[in-house]
């Protein structure tokens, strides 16, 4: 691929927005854990993004594509079905970490 500018500029919006989702979906899920509350499904976190994108500290979420966002959650949903078999079967489990920028920055489409 040989992307212009302007779409290396988009590309970084679509990576830090999925980035950003994925450590607010993971920050509900710790939160949850912690208070030894009900883990937060993909349903329960998707279903609040249509509130994220509507509010002031996160208008910018309207830019991106719905599309990426959910994808950035089942990305999460993933890390923690393959944690929580990894702990089923008695192997290393590895918690699933926050996302920091620049490193693998990606996102689906």
């Amino acid at each position: 691929l040989k992307p212009s500018k302007e779409q290396l500029i988009l590309f970084a919006k679509f990576a830090g927005s999925a980035r950003y989702i994925f450590n607010y979906g993971l920050a509900h899920i710790k939160e949850a854990l912690e208070n030894k509350q009900k883990v937060p499904a993909y349903t329960d976190i998707a279903n609040k993004l249509p509130y994220l994108k509507r509010s002031a500290e996160t208008a910018w979420l309207k830019e991106i594509h719905s599309q990426v966002l959910q994808h950035a959650l089942k990305n999460l949903e993933s890390a923690f079905k393959h944690f929580f078999r990894r702990l089923k079967n008695k192997e290393k489990p590895g918690f699933p970490r926050f996302k920091k920028k620049g490193d693998n920055d990606s996102f689906r489409y």
